[in-house]
């Protein structure tokens, strides 16, 4: 174990355009080991005494509960210990409770078994409480099937955290179940907070983008198909969309508002992206859908850079991704995009000799393109009817030829926004917090620094102590890892 010592390696100030209160950030004991010990570690949750996080083996059936206390110092870690035969399919906090779930294919009965687990929070070892979730058969044509959960999606839980949706795919059919999901091995299964199962839809998927509402009913779209299963399963509606081919969702976000309706927030075929509503009623009968205003027009994340054609040089391109989006009660939605520009390069070519006498290049001037990407974060807000509420440019300095050199996580709280990235400048490592706050539509900037590139944030590694008003981050410095907190 080795205390980090915040005095001699972090600095932080605030930027000069901004006079708001310096964040507190601390570490906890740094735990010595492999740095990619720490890369693929994710938060589950945390109690009154404790902050839980897994990680799961990436080609090994094998997963590893960690535990710290609320002072981020280290208590234990233990490696989950399956029946043989089992596969490790996924680990959540559901209810106040650690749940392993763990697959077993059994070809003699031609079925698959969905097993789930919980964990004694003091010694991290499974209990004696196993009990099976789902139990499919299959066809000579799906033998297998992946059940997931999607962690980081709005729909696996509900808000209030009472119900829990998990779905099965045949593996191989993702595409064919978007072309004709009727033909294809596939489930939901809605669970309350004991695990009970309420109710189950064959021939349905949910993704990161459905929805599970507080009373278990459950929304999607597939192909130009809104789909919605309510009371308890028992009615389930389908309506089409769009007659437009061109125009269908291909990736979106739903919410419920106040007043019932389902909102849903997504990109169209055409790179537009739009808001649109639908409203159901407590019998779940379909009363209008309605488009709202295009709310930007930017080229899809599945088109690469090169395919863009550019009107002029220098002309900026927008990239957004759907996973950056938020949307809220209210119809708004606020998109995170990324800035791009276009340059032309002159260089001079000169001719060279080398050892043998051999001579390449010839004497002259070319004019060369050379994509440079200047980073900028921009944070777009608009209304229901897509009018443009606000927009934020945050600037970067550092600049690249490699479209993935600089990244950004964000964190969306409550009516907060709050984007951590970082840029290497002078050799040191310099983080940047930027906090969007969605009602004033102020922000402020810190950063800290490193004198040496040694420092990283592991992404997709958040928890919120709402009372603390306090950020629970991992971080690794130099061959340490473990918990960081921003306190603001």
């Amino acid at each position: 174990m080795k205390k980090f010592i915040l005095a001699s390696v972090i600095l932080l100030f605030t930027l000069t355009s901004f006079s708001q209160t310096i964040p507190k950030i601390e570490f906890g004991a740094l735990n010595e080991n492999s740095r990619l010990y720490s890369y693929n570690i994710k938060a589950i949750g945390s109690d009154e005494t404790a902050i839980y996080s897994k990680k799961k083996g990436i080609y090994f059936p094998d997963g590893t509960i960690v535990k710290h206390d609320k002072s981020m110092k280290f208590i234990k870690k233990n490696k989950i210990e399956l029946k043989k035969g089992r596969s490790l399919e996924f680990i959540c906090y559901f209810n106040d409770k650690i749940y392993v779930f763990s697959l077993e294919l059994n070809k003699k009965k031609k079925k698959n078994t969905l097993y789930a687990q919980t964990v004694n929070k003091e010694t991290l070892e499974l209990n004696d409480d196993e009990k099976i979730i789902i139990d499919v058969k299959y066809t000579s044509n799906n033998k297998f099937f992946g059940v997931r959960l999607q962690e980081y999606s709005f729909g696996s839980i509900s808000s209030d955290g009472t119900k829990l949706i998990i779905s099965h795919l045949a593996y191989g059919s993702a595409i064919k179940y978007r072309k004709n999901p009727d033909k294809i091995n596939s489930g939901i299964y809605v669970f309350d907070g004991n695990l009970n199962l309420l109710w189950n839809q064959s021939k349905l998927l949910a993704n990161e983008a459905s929805l599970l509402d507080n009373d278990g009913n459950f929304y999607s779209i597939i192909n130009q198909t809104l789909i919605s299963v309510t009371n308890n399963g028992e009615t389930k509606k389908e309506y089409i969309l769009d007659s437009d081919k061109e125009r269908f969702f291909f990736d979106y976000r739903t919410k419920t508002n106040s007043e019932g309706e389902i909102i849903f927030a997504g990109l169209y075929k055409n790179g537009s992206a739009a808001i649109n509503k639908s409203d159901f009623n407590s019998q779940g009968n379909y009363k209008h859908f309605t488009d709202g205003t295009f709310l930007v027009k930017f080229n899809p994340t599945n088109k690469s850079i090169s395919d863009v054609v550019f009107d002029d040089y220098n002309s900026p391109l927008y990239d957004c991704h759907m996973k950056d989006l938020i949307l809220t009660e209210d119809g708004s939605i606020t998109l995170m995009e990324k800035f791009y520009t276009e340059e032309k390069i002159k260089e001079k070519i000169t001719t060279t000799t080398n050892q043998y006498g051999n001579t390449t290049g010839i004497d002259r001037d070319r004019t060369s393109t050379t994509l440079f990407i200047h980073e900028d974060i921009i944070v777009l807000k608009r209304n229901h009817e897509g009018v443009e509420l606000w927009t934020k440019d945050i600037q970067k300095k550092q600049r690249s030829s490699n479209r993935n050199a600089i990244s950004f996580n964000f964190i969306y709280l409550e009516n907060s926004l709050f984007l951590l990235y970082y840029e290497i400048v002078d050799k040191k490592l310099v983080y940047y917090m930027v906090e969007v706050t969605m009602f004033t539509e102020e922000k402020k900037s810190i950063l800290f620094s490193e004198p040496k590139v040694e420092l990283r944030i592991i992404p997709n590694f958040t928890l919120y102590n709402k009372d603390k008003n306090e950020l629970i981050l991992y971080g690794v410095h130099k061959n340490y890892h473990g918990l960081l907190s921003i306190t603001f």
